[in-house]
């Protein structure tokens, strides 16, 4: 029972049988709870697996959002927990997703991981509607991303930072920029 690495075998397994029987969505609940409260700083705890979506999973995705919410008052200064705790918000609570995100990034201000996480967070906001909205993401996510870049010193993750940074430099209106770093990538 306290093994982590049969229960994250169990939550691949669980992750597709959640869809095909009560049970088997019972069973991953509870092993997505024990893995919040046991092993936060975990990979699995950061990735899909460890999701909950409050229309499927109901009442256990709020005492799954407390114990995440807990995890993090705990352990403040602890950017693994930060990280999966933000993964969990990401999609349904962007605004707790963003404040743990700066949080992280405030503890580790020279990893790019936290400015890039916090660029593609913003970049979800380019979907929206109004154009003001998208553009206003756009200029958020840019300023983000350009951040990692001038962190980021492996050149394999700053060629493919390039051809994200040229595309949201457009939408955020630098065409400058965005000529910059596509002449960059070429």
């Amino acid at each position: 029972p306290d093994d982590l690495s049969a229960r994250t075998m169990l939550l691949g397994y669980y992750f597709q049988k959640a869809f095909e029987s009560d049970r088997a969505q019972e069973k991953r609940q509870q092993h997505i709870l024990w893995v919040i409260q046991n092993y936060p700083d975990a990979k699995i705890a950061g990735l899909p697996d460890c999701s909950l979506d409050p229309v499927f999973d109901g009442k256990v995705y709020y005492r799954a959002k407390k114990l995440w919410l807990d995890q993090v008052e705990t352990h403040k200064k602890n950017t693994a927990i930060l990280g999966n705790a933000a993964n969990f918000f990401l999609l349904l609570d962007k605004d707790v997703a963003e404040e743990l995100l700066i949080q992280a990034k405030a503890l580790e201000p020279s990893n790019p991981k936290w400015s890039k996480r916090l660029g593609r967070l913003y970049s979800l906001g380019m979907n929206r509607k109004s154009a003001g909205s998208k553009k206003e993401a756009a200029v958020k996510s840019f300023e983000q991303l350009k951040d990692a870049l001038s962190k980021t010193t492996e050149e394999k993750n700053i060629f493919y930072m390039l051809a994200d940074l040229s595309m949201i430099a457009f939408k955020a209106g630098d065409l400058d920029q965005s000529s910059e770093y596509a002449m960059e990538l070429l």
